[in-house]
């Protein structure tokens, strides 16, 4: 009811109104920072993590975004991860909150299923690493992010 918290804000401008629920792309959330002081954003960021990459420099007007690829936000992740892992706390409790990077990529549901394989949650992070990126591939099929073709054996 979004109608609802626009009039609110019209009606006491000196309040800070937040919207919140149905944001579902970076359009949507321009369009209620126009009518609003600001936007809480859940599934959006959940499921679709990179959508917010360039939020700093868009939305704040950063001159940088922390991030310039999901590889390098995988690698702090990772690096993040191993840091539980040797500190003797439960990584993959962590882990599930970076399950939507890769989304809309090839490769993604390869890439998540070996995140939240719970067979190899005694491992380190860093071992696990290596494999989403190669399915356990490697010379030239050992394609970033690529499952292999279907019907088609892995070496």
């Amino acid at each position: 009811r979004h109608e609802l918290v626009h009039a609110l804000k019209r009606d006491f401008p000196h309040l800070t109104v937040v919207v919140n629920g149905g944001l579902g792309s970076p359009g949507s959330i321009d369009e209620q920072l126009r009518s609003v002081d600001g936007v809480m954003v859940g599934r959006l960021a959940y499921h679709e993590p990179w959508s917010m990459a360039h939020w700093d420099s868009r939305v704040l007007g950063a001159r940088a975004d922390p991030a310039a690829s999901r590889l390098d936000v995988e690698r702090a992740m990772v690096a993040y991860l191993d840091g539980l892992h040797h500190a003797g706390l439960p990584w993959s409790a962590a882990s599930r909150h970076m399950l939507g990077l890769w989304n809309g990529t090839p490769g993604a549901r390869r890439w998540r299923q070996v995140w939240s394989d719970h067979r190899r949650r005694d491992e380190p992070p860093r071992r696990r690493d290596a494999c989403p990126r190669t399915g356990g591939r490697t010379g030239r099929d050992a394609d970033p992010l690529r499952a292999p073709p279907r019907g088609r054996a892995r070496p």
